[in-house]
């Protein structure tokens, strides 16, 4: 497969989604002072959403149920690992059962968009 710019951003976006996770959580005083509600689950919802449309993207030339199903789990799955690491390699992280359902749902919804924008496309 010739990597295209939709795979590197999807892979770029996946470290980005690691760092962010797993730096110290001091690293976020400053937004503190923004007072949205559930700022956090914004952010990990925003995260896996992108994350599937951008491998979604980058494998859109194979148009099968399987593929889509399979980097729909996989995003869930990375959720999962990230929340573990978070417990098993930081100090002032912890992991969160919410993030991880919330991560779900932002991964769930990117993949209905993709289908949804791309079901009568060949």
């Amino acid at each position: 497969m010739a990597h295209n710019k939709s795979f590197w951003g999807a892979v770029i976006w996946l470290v980005v989604i690691t760092v962010m996770c797993l730096m110290p959580a001091s690293n976020f005083n400053e937004f503190e002072e923004f007072p949205i509600p559930y700022k956090d689950k914004i952010v990990h919802f925003t995260f896996y959403f992108v994350l599937v449309l951008l491998w979604n993207y980058a494998f859109k030339m194979k148009q099968n149920i399987k593929v889509r199903l399979l980097i729909f789990t996989g995003a869930v799955f990375y959720g999962v690992v990230i929340e573990l690491c978070q417990k098993l390699f930081t100090v002032t992280r912890s992991p969160d059962i919410t993030d991880a359902l919330v991560n779900t749902f932002g991964a769930l919804l990117g993949t209905i968009l993709f289908w949804l924008l791309n079901k009568n496309k060949q």
